[in-house]
């Protein structure tokens, strides 16, 4: 029936309800059959038998927008599964659903994790905090959650729309160039120069406002090739990226750089 309707060859109609062998026949139509290799499981087992064993704890608390969908930060979580793996440690997942609980659950955590999104919270309030209770500008805010405010610590990129949202973010692999070698996220890398990673944003770190944050010791460590733009930053033992954490690589070695870090620092 399919094959008179759809001019596919009878051989080429496979039903998976009775066979698990649809690649046999892709393989033959392409004249692959005597090419592919035998699969290799020994590293994938060796890697399941290491998760099995894991058993000292560390536990990161994600605070976003969407926790109550399942599937809504799923690369977050699993760059954070795959860093704990890395720190030989096992990483527990919790979703409290009444307020008092997650609130305890909070204070008990190694670690705070908030997801990129909008609204606000994420890297903005860290800058906008520290120019509050150290710069001590009261009123400083981010121009997304306040446009009239007097001193704007983040504000809209100049390249943007604000009329027209589809299409108006700075997305994709970007570059940034680390400004210093001594700092955790150059280290992570291998101590390179640059990195390229995944970019989904509509506003920046206020480029007038850097040289006032980074006199009162804000340091913004990786910036983009202009050296305007603010991309990775550090105060007091506590750093930030503006990467998206979600995948790019392909390898079973590759780990979310940033993330391994924020692990690490929790555990050694």
């Amino acid at each position: 029936m399919l094959s008179s309707s759809c001019y596919f060859q009878v051989d080429n109609i496979i039903t998976l309800y009775d066979e698990q062998r649809a690649h046999e026949a892709i393989l033959k139509v392409l004249n692959l059959s005597g090419v592919a290799k035998k699969s290799s499981l020994e590293e994938w087992t060796s890697r399941a038998n290491l998760c099995d064993r894991l058993h000292v704890p560390v536990r990161v608390a994600m605070v976003g927008k969407y926790t109550g969908l399942s599937d809504s930060y799923l690369s977050v979580l699993k760059a954070l599964l795959h860093a704990s793996v890395a720190c030989r440690r096992k990483l527990t997942k919790e979703s409290p659903k009444d307020y008092r609980a997650a609130w305890n659950l909070l204070k008990g955590a190694d670690a705070i994790l908030v997801p990129g999104g909008f609204g606000d919270r994420g890297m903005q309030i860290a800058v906008v905090e520290f120019a509050r209770s150290v710069l001590g500008l009261e009123d400083a805010n981010s121009a997304e959650f306040d446009p009239k405010t007097r001193n704007p610590c983040v504000i809209f990129m100049p390249e943007g729309s604000k009329t027209h949202m589809g299409g108006t973010m700075r997305l994709g692999s970007r570059r940034t160039y680390f400004q210093v070698k001594d700092c955790k996220s150059a280290k992570l890398y291998g101590n390179r120069s640059f990195i390229d990673e995944r970019h989904r944003h509509r506003y920046e770190v206020n480029p007038d406002m850097v040289p006032q944050l980074e006199r009162a010791g804000f340091l913004f460590t990786g910036k983009d090739e202009t050296g305007q733009r603010m991309e990775d930053m550090k105060f007091i033992a506590k750093w930030a990226a503006k990467t998206r954490k979600s995948y790019k690589r392909e390898e079973l070695d590759d780990v979310r750089f940033e993330t391994l870090g924020h692990i690490q620092g929790f555990v050694y």
